[in-house]
């Protein structure tokens, strides 16, 4: 159970657990998959933040904040044991899939460490433990190319979040090999049965090859039928490998909470 005024780390399978016992004056929770050693925070009062991360949780010893609470496995379709790879520094690319293409960043002995057992969650086993009558506020995924099978394995339970963030790819380039987190052919229209919009997109990691290619920010400013003429377009380029990767930003159409702090000071898109 979570108690008020007790950070807790959970070392066990939730789907194990039941319903959390949250702080009776919890209205809000945040759920924050992939962090690395910088979990989203609350910003406002009775908000509860569940961060999963399966590789570098231990080291997140400088929070001090009660009401965030540091989860030590991955997010799948189903609760399990799986192998990771530990890519960069502080294991901060680690997939359970491989790269592409060989980068220093991932083909560094000094900074890799190979492959780590971890446990894994289910997405939707992470919503039924949040008792119902709690908004979830915010849903923050950085995974290395798993996004968006972690949100279609969530199903129904998706929608009970108000403001989605996904890392993605775009342009028909696969970072990661075998699995699929494409903008335009998969989340955009999943997302968009699923009742939600994108708000905006923003560029992030690029291999040298792309550096000069625009990525999902070229959603920005367009209406939902613009940005299908658009992945109509991206549909025509080639299939490669390499890295045009970015953030896209999610909101259920029908939610009346404000936006949450997207960011916290130190993350990079």
């Amino acid at each position: 159970m979570f108690h008020k005024g007790t950070s807790i780390i959970l070392l066990l399978v939730i789907s194990a657990m039941g319903i959390l016992d949250f702080p009776a004056e919890t209205d809000r929770i945040i759920i924050n998959i992939g962090p690395n050693l910088n979990p989203a925070l609350p910003h406002r009062p009775n908000t509860e933040v569940l961060a999963l991360e399966p590789m570098v949780g231990c080291r997140i010893t400088g929070l001090r904040n009660p009401h965030v609470h540091i989860i030590h496995a991955a997010v799948g379709a189903n609760s399990s044991l799986a192998q990771m790879n530990w890519y960069h520094v502080n294991a901060e690319s680690s997939s359970f899939s491989h790269p592409t293409v060989r980068a220093n960043w991932n083909n560094n002995p000094k900074t890799n460490r190979g492959k780590k057992i971890v446990p894994v969650i289910g997405m939707s086993d992470i919503f039924k433990a949040i008792p119902p009558e709690l908004e979830v506020w915010y849903l923050k995924t950085d995974m290395q190319g798993f996004d968006f099978q972690a949100i279609v394995s969530g199903g129904e339970y998706i929608k009970r979040a108000h403001y989605i963030l996904t890392e993605t790819w775009f342009g028909n380039v696969q970072s990661y090999s075998n699995v699929q987190n494409d903008f335009c052919k998969h989340l955009f229209p999943y997302m968009i049965s699923m009742n939600f919009i994108p708000i905006k997109g923003e560029d992030g990691y690029k291999t040298n090859d792309m550096l000069n290619r625009p990525g999902v920010k070229l959603i920005n400013g367009k209406s939902i039928d613009e940005i299908k003429t658009l992945c109509n377009e991206q549909a025509l380029l080639p299939e490669r490998t390499g890295s045009l990767e970015g953030d896209v930003f999610w909101k259920r159409v029908d939610t009346t909470l404000e936006e949450p702090v997207w960011r916290e000071a130190k993350e990079n898109p």
